[in-house]
């Protein structure tokens, strides 16, 4: 799984927290969502921290369907 594979499958996924998520798809999205924040904050911290906001349902549940596959 690549790094737009991860990023599309996360936030259509937003609101499912069932089924599983692989270790490629946990990663690649929070690393997606941890390197697109910070450069957002350093620009405009309101951006940023809009960003992070709008990323929490797809974030929680990505991690929810992570420890699924535990």
């Amino acid at each position: 799984m690549d790094l737009s594979n991860s990023i599309k499958i996360c936030l259509t996924k937003s609101f499912v927290i069932k089924g599983r998520a692989s270790k490629s798809e946990f990663w690649w999205y929070y690393l997606f969502i941890i390197v697109t924040g910070f450069i957002l904050l350093l620009i405009n911290e309101i951006l940023g921290m809009v960003f992070f906001i709008i990323n929490i349902p797809a974030s929680i549940s990505v991690v929810v369907r992570r420890l699924h596959d535990q």
